[in-house]
């Protein structure tokens, strides 16, 4: 399951270079004027932290060091999200070199909350603030991030744990978890967040020092950072670890988020993959070749696990002539859904970044069995509650699409909506409550659905008109604008740029 034991360096002395020769913005002494307190308290906590992370260096660290380093580092983080004029100084006053020697510290001595509190600082100094969470990529202190995380990985799953893998002998153990991981994985989340499109969003008018050599830079380096999270074990991991659910996780909070947070945190990398890879190139990186191995990093049979495990809810049998209406059966626990619709969210990235490379995985034997699974699950499950909890209609709408992108222009996987138990997923479809027929809301992630799957396939066509739905309102859907602006459509319109790239 795990790669080799090959060492993955990422370039510490470009970092380096880049901090001997970036500039932080400067602020205006009017802006200083007004904290001068907090600048002076802040200097001198940042200076006191680097002494004492030094005296831990030395060997002379303690526990109460330790508390006095927490308490700094809260204080920071604290000055930091309620003052931009702090924010933004504090590349100035040197904290993230003392950060980096927290980061970097080996020795068991130091409590595991001085590593959180570092997190938290470095998420507090860079939220909304574009500047910062650049620099912090460009800089060597993604490097000691980045060798923390795996070195955490590795002791929660090391090379030796196969039981997570689905071995019997530990069928009934329960996941371990480090909440360190889930805080270093939602602190690298939040840094890459910021490259897919850093013109969009974040303080548009603080965005001028971004020249096109800097894009550049910024992209390259992402793109090592990809790499090395890839090729230090991480994502590998990682998808040992959701592969070893085997059942609900309502009741287990430390183990659903850490399973969420890394979910999510492949979904960031994907997007920070598409926006730096010269798709002409090969991905250097391995991330798509490791998705396709780990069969999107274990999330679908993650997923079938929390919907269909022994006891879940199970969906009846289509009678003919059955005229009963049955009672709407009991959604899925809010872990679970949150869970599911992260694992969505992950498919429907992949699609963006490579369509072919997703429905080879979702296409494949067993793979669209637990798939097909789930869509019906789902359907059955969640359908009755999405016109009045916007959760579960979010839910759905991520389902739709990621029906959508498993079926666009591919004949087998269309053939696997229409089979299995009745009703099948596409008869399902069919079936939806009217609303998903005539609000704008629902018939924009229906419709593509339905083109997509019967886009080239007479059988489903067959299928729609058997369940009197008319092609005709298909067919006036692909000529709105909805349809223009919709990547499942667009693959399906000649000459577009989505229909090309997946060829």
């Amino acid at each position: 399951m795990f790669l080799p034991n090959t060492p993955v360096l990422l370039n510490f002395s470009s970092g380096k270079e880049f901090e001997a020769t970036e500039t932080p913005p400067q602020l205006s002494g009017k802006q200083w004027n007004d904290q001068t307190m907090n600048k002076n308290k802040i200097q001198k906590n940042i200076k006191e932290m680097d002494r004492l992370i030094n005296l831990f260096n030395s060997q002379r660290g303690s526990l109460p060091l330790a508390t006095s380093l927490d308490r700094l580092l809260s204080e920071t983080r604290k000055a930091a999200v309620q003052s931009r004029f702090i924010q933004d100084s504090l590349i100035g006053m040197g904290l993230f070199p003392a950060l980096r020697k927290i980061f970097d510290y080996k020795a068991s001595d130091l409590p595991q909350r001085v590593f959180t509190g570092a997190c938290n600082l470095v998420v507090g100094a860079t939220f909304r603030n574009l500047y910062n969470a650049l620099y912090v990529i460009r800089s060597s202190i993604i490097c000691n991030i980045l060798e923390l995380a795996s070195r955490r990985w590795e002791n929660l799953i090391p090379d030796d744990h196969r039981w997570l893998c689905g071995s019997p002998v530990g069928h009934n153990e329960p996941l371990p978890v480090d909440p360190l991981i889930d805080t270093l994985i939602e602190l690298l989340s939040n840094i890459l967040g910021v490259v897919p499109d850093p013109f969009d969003g974040v303080s548009s008018a603080n965005q001028t020092f971004l020249k096109e050599a800097d894009i550049k830079s910024i992209h390259a380096r992402t793109m090592d950072i990809i790499g090395y999270i890839v090729g230090s074990g991480i994502v590998d991991r990682l998808s040992v670890y959701c592969s070893g659910v085997r059942g609900p996780v309502e009741g287990q909070q430390n183990v659903a988020n850490l399973l969420k947070e890394s979910i999510d945190f492949l979904t960031v990398l994907i997007y920070s993959l598409q926006a730096s890879w010269d798709q002409k190139k090969p991905d250097s990186t391995q991330l798509l070749a490791a998705l396709e191995s780990s069969e999107i990093a274990g999330a679908v049979s993650m997923s079938y696990s929390l919907l269909l495990h022994q006891g879940a809810p199970t969906r009846p049998r289509l009678i003919p002539n059955d005229t009963t209406k049955p009672l709407p059966p009991t959604p899925p626990g809010l872990l679970s859904g949150s869970l599911v619709r992260s694992t969505l969210c992950l498919i429907n990235a992949f699609a963006k970044l490579d369509l072919n490379s997703l429905q080879r995985v979702l296409g494949s034997e067993a793979v669209s069995l637990q798939f097909r699974h789930i869509t019906s699950q789902l359907l059955w499950q969640v359908v009755p509650y999405t016109e009045k909890d916007q959760n579960w209609a979010r839910l759905v709408y991520e389902l739709l699409m990621a029906i959508g992108n498993f079926t666009v222009k591919n004949i087998h996987n269309q053939g696997t909506i229409q089979s299995g138990q009745t009703p099948t997923v596409l008869q399902q479809l069919c079936g939806l409550p009217q609303i998903y027929f005539d609000d704008p809301r629902f018939t924009r992630f229906l419709f593509p659905t339905l083109i997509a799957a019967t886009f080239g396939c007479p059988e489903n066509e067959e299928i729609l008109t058997q369940q009197n739905i008319p092609m005709e309102l298909l067919h006036g859907f692909m000529n709105t604008e909805f349809a223009r602006n919709n990547s499942i459509c667009k693959r399906l319109i000649p000459n577009s740029t989505a229909s090309n790239s997946q060829q």
